[in-house]
């Protein structure tokens, strides 16, 4: 493999791993959102998402329980 066949090589695989991080990035905001409704819509569930660090939180209202 010469040097130009193995830059085309990494070329290649540079804008697969990239779409595939636009793809889970789309799918991480939209379960984020899902989750959101859901919070939302059933309030009895005394639920509430807490940011923080690499990934969101679902903790209960009102501190431990």
């Amino acid at each position: 493999m010469t040097k130009d066949e193995y830059i085309a090589f990494l070329e290649q695989q540079n804008m697969q791993y990239y779409k595939e991080i636009q793809q889970l990035t789309y799918e991480k905001g939209y379960l984020q959102g899902r989750l959101y409704v859901f919070i939302q819509h059933y309030p009895r569930l005394g639920m509430d998402i807490e940011k923080g660090g690499k990934y969101y939180e679902l903790k209960r209202k009102g501190g431990e329980q």
